[in-house]
């Protein structure tokens, strides 16, 4: 599996932070978009987007690092890599697989498992994402990044932030 690298100009301090706040802003916007799935009672819809919030993560995370995957599988597999030698542990990267596994199995299963999955089920995934993207940016991308806000202030600023953390929002209960 190839893993391409960023490379002359495209690798400079500025470049490097504008592809991970970029990425983080669109893996804001697919959490808004679970948000507003969960709200229409579109599970497997909700599933997609909160795949494709920890996805681009993910790809911030490799941003900062010079490193530019092509594909998913590619993605985790660095991500792995990376995760691995800054201290965390297995069911760091697991939580990733497992939200990228689903989505698959979601997506191109037209019988069974589509209607098993549940609502409640993609809103737990959501509620536990809180804690995997906090450790994702804080962690692996503001070491390098420093520029990038804490994960609660990037949540708070964006417009995602009130359905996320508002009173009745989905990570209510993890803000001060």
């Amino acid at each position: 599996m190839m893993v391409k690298t960023l490379t002359g100009a495209n690798d400079s301090p500025e470049i490097r932070e504008r592809l991970v706040l970029k990425a983080l802003r669109v893996s804001l916007g697919h959490l808004n978009g679970c948000v507003l799935m969960i709200e229409r009672n579109e599970a497997v819809m909700a599933n997609d987007h909160l795949y494709y919030a920890l996805f681009h993560a993910a790809k911030a995370a490799l941003f900062a690092r010079g490193k530019d995957p092509s594909t998913h599988q590619g993605v985790k597999m660095e991500l792995s890599g990376v995760a691995s030698e800054n201290g965390l542990d297995r069911e760091f990267i697991r939580f990733f697989g497992n939200r990228e596994r689903l989505r698959s199995e979601m997506s191109y299963s037209y019988l069974g498992e589509v209607e098993t999955f549940s609502i409640q089920e993609v809103t737990t995934a959501l509620q536990a994402s809180h804690r995997w993207m906090k450790t994702l940016i804080d962690e692996l991308v503001r070491p390098l990044i420093p520029s990038v806000p804490q994960f609660d202030e990037l949540v708070r600023s964006s417009e995602t932030g009130n359905s996320l953390l508002g009173d009745k929002g989905l990570w209510s209960g993890f803000h001060e």
